[in-house]
């Protein structure tokens, strides 16, 4: 049985360190959006919620063509043979971002090459891009109209790579903290939980 000595201080720091890096990303993401999209673009609610759906669709696809997919099954995160047992810096340098494999993979599931999930999830991506293109073109006009589609593209890639991201890190995560993954997840679902509840 895992003693307080074996507690994984330096891995709940890599940990953390890592998370930080998302949120940063996502703050960063959110100020390039707040920059470049119209003034009225929250009047238009189905231009963000397309957006999201772009990016989600392409991240699930860029996991699905990723060359270690295998390595996300359970029982592979924490086999003694895993890609996951890397330190915080091999990790940020090989999974932080999707490779060029996992975006070949991606083209070839867009094309058809591969089996029939990738292919559908990488078409609904693209009836969301060509949705919100008719929406900008519908709503906007001259200027306004190329800050809608950038900020659009904004969304989208950084939801993307977010996704890619998080599903990495959650992966690596649970195999640096191996037995102790669950105690803090359960305090940490613990927390959310009654986080909003009034104070007595």
């Amino acid at each position: 049985m895992p003693t307080l000595e074996a507690f994984p201080l330096f891995d709940i720091l890599g940990t953390l360190v890592a998370v930080l890096i998302a949120l940063v990303a996502q703050r960063i993401g959110s100020a390039m959006y707040a920059l470049l999209a119209p003034e009225d673009a929250e009047a238009v609610p189905l231009f963000h919620s397309l957006a999201l759906a772009c990016g989600a669709c392409t991240g699930v696809v860029l996991l699905l063509a990723a060359p270690h997919f295998a390595e996300f099954a359970p029982h592979r995160i924490f086999a003694a043979d895993a890609i996951w047992w890397v330190g915080l810096r091999e990790f940020l340098f090989l999974y932080a971002l999707p490779c060029g494999r996992s975006f070949r993979g991606a083209a070839g599931a867009l094309a058809g090459n591969g089996e029939a999930l990738p292919l559908v999830i990488a078409w609904l991506a693209i009836a969301a891009l060509a949705s919100a293109s008719l929406l900008v073109l519908r709503w906007w006009r001259g200027m306004a109209r190329l800050r809608a589609m950038l900020a659009f593209l904004v969304i989208a890639a950084w939801t993307a790579l977010l996704l890619d991201y998080g599903v990495n890190l959650l992966a690596w995560a649970l195999a640096q903290l191996s037995f102790w993954a669950i105690p803090i997840a359960l305090v940490a679902f613990q927390r959310w939980r009654y986080a909003g509840s009034p104070a007595h």
